[in-house]
C-alpha cells in the first residue's frame, strides 16, 4: 500500500512542479517544447509501475506470494 501511495504523490508533485514551470516560462517557442518535454517525464512517472515489475525477478514474486 505504500508503494501506491508515494506512487500518487510523486504524480502529485511532478504535476504541481510542471504547473509552476509552465507559469514562469514566457509565452514563446520554448514553451512548446517544454510542455513535450514535461509531458513526457508525466508519462514514464506514471508507467514506473510497470517498469518495476517487468525488471523484477519472476522467482522472487512468485515465493513472496506462496509465503503470505
Amino acid at each position: 500500500m505504500s508503494f501506491l501511495t508515494e506512487w500518487i504523490a510523486n504524480i502529485i508533485l511532478f504535476i504541481m512542479l510542471a504547473v509552476i514551470l509552465d507559469l514562469l516560462l514566457p509565452n514563446s517557442a520554448m514553451q512548446k517544447y517544454a510542455k513535450m518535454v514535461i509531458s513526457l517525464l508525466l508519462i514514464v512517472i506514471i508507467l514506473s509501475p510497470i517498469f518495476k515489475l517487468l525488471s523484477a525477478d519472476i522467482n522472487t514474486l512468485v515465493s513472496d506470494v506462496q509465503m503470505e
